[in-house]
């Protein structure tokens, strides 16, 4: 028995955000990411926007707003499309609070 795989490449993402905390229960975070391919070998997207993360009702409840833009490729030869987007998140921190 025999199995193969073909692989072309690895995809990667890079990022730099700034953090900063308007309270104890609210933090801004502004960030710039890149996604990409090594093969073929372009960059997929940049993406530029804003996270604001609050505490909410309990300290291990979170409500994230997140508004941002973004320039995608699909393929190398086709042309980089913008679009802007907004993701509205709940989360919930499980684990040990001191």
């Amino acid at each position: 028995m025999r199995f193969e795989e073909s692989f072309t490449g690895s995809e990667y993402t890079s990022s730099l955000e700034f953090l900063q905390f308007r309270s104890s229960q609210t933090v801004m975070s502004w960030y710039a990411r890149v996604n990409g391919e090594t093969s073929p070998g372009f960059v997929a997207s940049y993406d530029l926007g804003v996270r604001i993360r609050k505490n909410i009702s309990r300290e291990w409840l979170f409500l994230e707003l997140e508004p941002g833009y973004t320039w995608r490729k699909q393929a190398y030869n086709i042309a980089r499309e913008g679009t802007p987007h907004i993701v509205l998140r709940l989360e919930m921190a499980i684990g040990t609070f001191n």
